[in-house]
């Protein structure tokens, strides 16, 4: 029998034109297309929000009050569809505290394993700790003792009472002999456990105690000459026939002495055991909480930090910006902070106190010793250290200069107390270890900083015990699974106390995905926007087979995607086209990838993935290819044209030494996790903004880098969010809602109404609606769940009040213009420079389909990247002493509008900037002018310099991944 489909009749959402087309249920269908084309108004504004939709109509009624507000997708119908989970590319998770861990909830059941299968053990003594009890101290005893004549005593402490009035109380209670210990010590301190006393006290061996009825003074003095008074319970043999008497003599010794019981043997060199009822030490009586869940979280009062409260850091001065190059000595004046006139005598002072015993003077600061630094930082002998004089600085802060000198050493450094663990040190002493001993126990902070893929593989030689089955083998298989999925989706190279917030927008939604995965949810719709991002070519086919398998589990996967790998590899295609914007929004072709290309439609997705000899793109950058590969190497690096970065050493980065060429397209290539946005970001970024003098955070250490003479700026041009403000749009954030704006106060009937140019702001009052302040929306907090918009009632969405709206100009009103794609803006402006020329920047990066008034924030990465270079291409000129880095820009690229972005790149090339792209897309690689392609692998196996050269050169080297995939195309 033919699976059901989810059937979408009449489609119109955005630019979508009627669309009827049917999803197969229990399959991978691709949507794919041109960007702008529809795709992402299919999957999630129709298909996605009519499931989100129905889901809210399901639950309360506080919820349902809103569901007549919350608009329905502008469809005909929509029958047979499932409950629907949207995992999108965008990393939305701001919170410091979130960790791939607590993401993943790996790490709760992490805190259920330690909880229930950890062993606390004491840091002083190295022994397992334990809670003993009346039953458990009877089967040690009966086991390390068999048939042993034992006492068991009550250690209580005498206090300040009189001997006299000490023995009236004792014998009240019931008791009437005390037990003298041998070789008790004056202060009364408890014997240590398994130890034999040296000699005894009393003269007479063969009773060690006192009957208090009748005790004479002597015997007093012997009894109670010490601060612990012992009482003698009981007088047993070690034997299973008085086990219960055992056990209930120890019940009552626990109850007397207060949770503390000892136990002595009755022979010439007696050894005495010492228990206790709390959990605590068995040798040094140290008391520990019992292991719980919350114990183990940072986000517990119970288990977070108390210095850091559980984030790990702390805000103090920070000594990699005091000792900027630490392989400096003092005496070669490598205290940043002294090289000033001000506090250049400060050395003397340092001179002067610090024995050079103690404080090397020249020494390189990288080669003292842990003893050598903390007399440097804290003091010894006369020398205070340098944190006194910050301390010192600090109760200057009424002085604007040292408030200034303390801000520029600031920094965010490692609790001192937890020592960037999170938590309490009382979590740190819990180890788990499996009873095979295949790796050896440790903490559960020790677990979570490992490499999930190191992980997963001393996780997965882990053979449970019939014991541990039973007590975790459930929570263990949970973890084991997950980390499966997380290797999967290639993220093996991450850690699970990674923080959520640094991830990249594609990582995030792997992160998600694994997730999904996990939950084992089953007839579920889930709805992926671009899961590949991120991902190097050698990772797709690997994230195709994870979405087999949610499909093989009863679910139906729909994927916004562009990459070749997925298209080819689902069950069914939807592509959407044939253009963008109005010039798209229909459905192109509907079946299998095998009959896309036999179905003779103007797919240019169809165009794309034919043979690459068919393609006339293709075959101009094949030419170029091969010119790039005849041109000698000295056309490339010529004099005092490139950036030389020495010994870079951050994250995973293996202290290597490049060349980046200036006025060149250089592309940084390697799989996830092998140094890329390390040497880019943290390097090269960081430390040209350190040269400059600004505020740098996260710098990573390097020798010296040479060249930044030759640069005056160096922008950044990466995927976060444009910014928060739900008013900006593209109009604003290129300038060209200004000339609007002039345009539409120009207009007769704007005069006649007395409307200025401000009345079509809607950031100012005046024209804008005001009660929704010109946003268009409401924003209603559901409590239960993310937050809700909806288009404000009194202006229907459309942001200003009637009597603006009332103004046309060329029969449109402003809204109706904001409504326009940029590419229909530049169509119906043409014959106003001031606009069009603002615009075209827009089309130039391939972003003609956006709507002028959409709001930034709903802008993909790739999206929000090439918003910020259209703003470039409107205002430089001359780039020839500005470098560009972009990370991923292809992000959100359909093939056919790679050639758009590669243009801008060459024509940014020729006006002299130089272009630093972090790019897994082999399209944008193969035209590059020069690739360092970093690796092997990623995390603890990448950060090395695997290939540098040409394209040509990075597909003729057998170790690169990229070559490998590189060589298939050139």
């Amino acid at each position: 029998m033919k699976p059901k489909a989810i059937e979408i009749v009449g489609a119109r959402t955005h630019n979508l034109k009627g669309v009827t087309v049917a999803i197969p249920q229990g399959e991978l269908t691709v949507i794919t297309g041109v960007s702008g084309s529809g795709k992402s108004s299919l999957a999630f504004d129709t298909l996605y929000a009519e499931g989100q939709r129905r889901y809210v109509e399901s639950l309360s009624t506080y919820a349902r009050q809103f569901i007549e507000k919350m608009a329905r997708p502008d469809v005909d119908s929509i029958r047979n569809i499932q409950p629907a989970i949207a995992i999108e590319q965008k990393n939305s998770v701001k919170n410091a505290r979130s960790t791939i861990g607590t993401a993943t909830e790996i790490m709760d059941y992490m805190r259920l394993l330690f909880a229930k299968a950890g062993v606390t053990v004491c840091p002083n003594c190295f022994t397992d700790v334990r809670e003993d009890s009346p039953q458990s101290v009877a089967a040690e005893l009966l086991a390390k003792f068999p048939n042993q004549r034992l006492y068991i005593v009550a250690p209580i402490p005498r206090g300040d009472a009189k001997s006299e009035t000490f023995r009236t109380e004792l014998m009240r209670a019931g008791f009437s002999r005390i037990y003298v210990a041998p070789a008790e010590p004056k202060s009364g301190g408890k014997p240590p456990r398994g130890k034999a006393p040296k000699a005894p006290v009393s003269t007479d061996s063969s009773r060690p105690f006192v009957d208090l009825d009748g005790a004479t003074a002597a015997d007093m003095d012997i009894a109670f000459g010490a601060d612990t008074v012992r009482l003698l319970i009981d007088r047993v043999s070690a034997s299973e026939a008085d086990r219960e008497r055992i056990t209930t003599s120890l019940a009552m010794a626990f109850q007397a002495g207060h949770g503390t019981v000892e136990t002595w043997t009755a022979d010439a060199s007696p050894v005495c055991m010492l228990f206790h009822a709390g959990f605590r030490c068995n040798t040094c009586g140290k008391e520990f909480p019992r292991p719980e869940p919350n114990l183990f979280s940072f986000n517990s009062p119970l288990g977070a930090c108390s210095e850091c409260s559980g984030f790990g850091r702390t805000i103090t001065i920070d000594w990699d910006k005091v000792f900027p190059d630490r392989r400096l000595s003092l005496a070669d004046e490598a205290i940043a902070t002294f090289n000033t006139p001000s506090y250049k005598a400060n050395y003397n002072w340092i001179k002067k106190n610090a024995p050079p015993a103690d404080v090397p003077w020249d020494k390189p600061i990288e080669k003292y010793t842990r003893r050598e630094w903390n007399n440097l930082i804290y003091g010894c002998g006369k020398f205070e250290g340098l944190k006194s004089f910050f301390d010192w600085l600090e109760k200057e802060k009424y002085k604007v200069q040292s408030r200034i000198l303390l801000a520029r050493y600031r920094g965010f450094a490692t609790c001192p107390k937890c020592e960037g663990t999170r938590l309490v040190p009382e979590a740190a002493n819990v180890l788990w270890g499996p009873a095979d001993q295949s790796f050896q126990r440790r903490n559960i902070y020790e677990l979570t900083r490992l490499s999930i893929r190191d992980l997963l593989a001393d996780f997965a030689s882990v053979r449970l015990t019939p014991a541990e089955e039973e007590l975790s083998g459930r929570v263990f298989r949970e973890i084991l699974s997950r980390l499966t999925y997380l290797v999967r989706v290639g993220l093996g190279y991450l850690t699970l106390d990674r923080q959520t917030r640094t991830l990249s927008g594609g990582e995030a939604q792997r992160i998600n995905l694994a997730t999904a995965l996990g939950t084992a949810l089953t007839r579920t719709l889930y709805v992926l926007d671009e899961p590949t991002v991120g991902l190097h070519a050698r990772d797709s086919r690997r994230l195709l087979e994870i979405l087999r398998d949610l499909r093989d589990k009863g679910n139906t996967i729909v994927v916004v995607e562009h990459d070749p790998e997925l298209i080819l590899g689902a069950d069914h295609l939807v592509d959407m086209g044939p253009r963008a914007g109005s010039h798209g929004g229909e459905v192109v072709f509907s079946g299998s990838p095998d009959s896309l290309a036999k179905d003779g439609t103007q797919s240019l997705t169809a165009q794309f993935l034919a043979p690459r000899s068919s393609s006339k793109v293709e075959k101009g950058v094949r030419k170029k290819s091969k010119e790039d590969a005849k041109a000698p190497k000295s056309e490339v690096r010529t004099q005092n044209s490139e950036l030389v970065i020495t010994a870079a050493r951050f994250h995973n980065l293996k202290s290597i030494s490049v060349f980046i060429p200036l006025h060149k397209w250089v592309c940084i290539t390697g799989v996830s996790g092998s140094g890329k946005s390390t040497l880019v970001h943290n390097i090269i970024y960081q430390a040209f903004n350190q040269h400059k003098g600004l505020a740098v955070e996260d710098i990573g250490q390097f020798d010296k880098i040479k060249g930044f003479e030759h640069l005056y700026e160096i922008e950044l041009i990466d995927q976060s969010p444009i910014g928060r403000s739900i008013r900006s749009n593209p109009v604003t954030y290129v300038k060209a809602y200004d000339p609007i704006r002039k345009l539409f106060a120009d207009t007769r009937e704007a005069r006649a109404l007395g409307l200025t140019e401000g009345s079509f702001s809607f950031n100012v009052p005046g024209g804008r609606c005001e009660t929704c302040e010109g946003t268009g929306v409401t924003t209603y907090d559901m409590h239960f769940l993310a937050e809700m918009t909806l288009p404000c009632e009194d202006c229907g969405g459309r942001r200003f009040q009637a009597r603006v709206l009332d103004v046309h100009y060329r029969d449109r009103n402003i809204d109706n213009v904001l409504g326009l794609t940029v590419d229909d803006a530049c169509d119906f402006f043409e014959n106003v420079p001031a606009i069009t020329r603002r615009l075209k920047p827009l089309q130039d990066v391939g972003l003609g389909y956006l709507t002028l008034g959409q709001n930034t924030s709903t802008l993909s990465g790739g999206e929000a990247q090439r918003l910020k270079l259209a703003s470039r291409l409107a205002t430089e000129a001359n780039g020839s002493r500005v470098m560009m880095i972009f990370d991923e820009p292809t992000t959100g690229l359909h093939l056919a509008d790679l050639a758009v972005l590669s243009g801008v790149f060459r024509r940014l090339v020729e006006r002299g900037f130089s272009l630093v792209i972090i790019e897994h897309n082999l399209e944008i690689i193969r035209q590059a002018d020069w690739i360092i392609d970093l690796g092997p692998e990623g995390g603890d196996e990448g950060g090395y310099v695997v290939a540098v050269g040409k394209p040509a050169a990075i597909a003729a080297e057998p170790r690169s991944h990229t070559g490998r995939f590189l060589k298939e195309l050139l």
